[in-house]
């Protein structure tokens, strides 16, 4: 009834009165492992649908949530690895779909039972369950501290040794968690985290669901310190990037890291990015022709870099195709692209500043004039777009460098 292809609702489960008879048999056989972790199967299952059954099982009345930690404590030390795989199924699916209860566990120590079971070798099918549960818990919006968390660390870190998929692609959606925000001195003591997510990229036959939360990593790591970014560097993620940019799976995800690298201050890092050539060839041409979504990850960090950039880079930018990259966005009919490439122009003509010429003329400007003719196009976008933010902006552009 409740695996079959057309589960039935909450409110027809109710009926079968199926919902108090499973409490009634998990407590009268409490010391019967295989009985409990067949019931912990059945209500796994429910909670992974409606909300409803998850409101009931976890309801002060009944308590699930404080069984499964007493189950976890009564039975980790007796070879019941099938049974705490149930569990956490369990707890996953609870969490999944009730966000709250992510607290309630960590108020019941979960995480601290998580590493008192690691003590020991355990079964690659029970690793696959806690590390799955983790991925959920971790992911829940339920502001967990960063202290409170950091006790599982040395687990994700054990389980990203692993070389099961399974467990690969869970510990790494749960270790994502630590680099969001993290402090620069945290990252540090994590290099054998951070390496072992640049081998993961590095290796050519790996998994794209094994990849995926790993760049996930690397993106959080680089919306971080300069001082991360440079890290990342040495550790050869350009040539990441020069390869993973392919894959089209990966391409919307590496294309929002590499924003993240270009958004950076340092200048250093810029002209290592630009100075590859292979990658910068593949960047420019998803601005040209790649899709919206992709476009606006990277412009957003290369128009971020050119606040930043000496003007020989810039005018290096030109060389390599920054005119085609902005005509070509100003024109575009997806309004954030528009907007980013005239935050770019007005950027530009700041930045042009720095080399007036004796006749007074802006150089960037200029270029761009004799390029896109860019007075033309920044006047068809004042006259076509109403009185949004591209109005304003190529009105600005037009009275500063056009209007005298």
């Amino acid at each position: 009834m409740v695996a079959n292809s057309n589960p039935l609702s909450y409110s027809e489960v109710i009926k079968t009165e199926m919902l108090p008879d499973i409490l009634i048999i998990l407590g009268k056989f409490q010391d019967n492992p295989l009985i409990i972790a067949d019931l912990y199967w059945i209500i796994g299952d429910l909670c992974s649908g409606e909300s409803a059954f998850t409101t009931f099982f976890t309801s002060n009345e009944v308590g699930l949530l404080e069984k499964s930690i007493d189950f976890i404590i009564k039975f980790r030390e007796k070879d019941q690895d099938q049974l705490l795989s149930m569990i956490f199924f369990t707890l996953g699916n609870i969490v999944g779909s009730e966000s709250s209860m992510a607290k309630i566990l960590l108020k019941l120590d979960i995480l601290n039972e998580i590493v008192e079971i690691f003590k020991i070798k355990r079964p690659l099918s029970l690793i696959q369950e806690i590390t799955w549960f983790l991925s959920v818990f971790l992911d829940t919006k339920s502001n967990l501290l960063q202290k409170s968390i950091e006790k599982v660390y040395p687990v994700i870190a054990y389980c990203l040794l692993l070389d099961d998929v399974d467990v690969l692609r869970n510990s790494l959606w749960a270790g994502r968690i630590f680099f969001m925000n993290a402090d620069l001195t945290f990252i540090k003591c994590s290099i054998v985290i951070i390496d072992r997510v640049i081998k993961i990229l590095n290796n050519m036959t790996e998994s794209v669901e094994v990849e995926f939360p790993a760049v996930y990593i690397v993106g959080s790591l680089l919306s971080g310190s300069d001082e991360v970014a440079r890290m990342l560097i040495s550790k050869g993620i350009l040539d990441i990037f020069a390869t993973k940019i392919e894959v089209k799976a990966l391409k919307s995800q590496i294309c929002w890291c590499i924003g993240n690298l270009l958004a950076c201050e340092a200048e250093d890092i810029l002209v290592k990015v630009f100075r590859h050539n292979i990658l910068m060839k593949k960047i420019l041409e998803v601005l040209v022709i790649g899709k919206n979504n992709e476009k606006r990850e990277i412009l957003y960090g290369l128009i971020e870099s050119l606040k930043n950039l000496r003007v020989d880079s810039i005018r290096g930018l030109f060389a390599r195709g920054l005119n085609e990259v902005l005509d070509v966005n100003l024109k575009s009919i997806d309004l954030k692209l528009k907007v980013l490439a005239l935050k770019g122009v007005k950027i530009l003509g700041k930045r042009g500043k720095d080399i007036f010429r004796e006749d007074g003329v802006n150089e960037l400007i200029e270029r761009m004039d004799n390029e896109i003719d860019l007075g033309r196009v920044i006047e068809g976008i004042y006259n076509d777009e109403g009185n949004g933010e591209t109005h304003r902006l190529s009105l600005k552009i037009l009275e500063k460098y056009y209007y005298f």
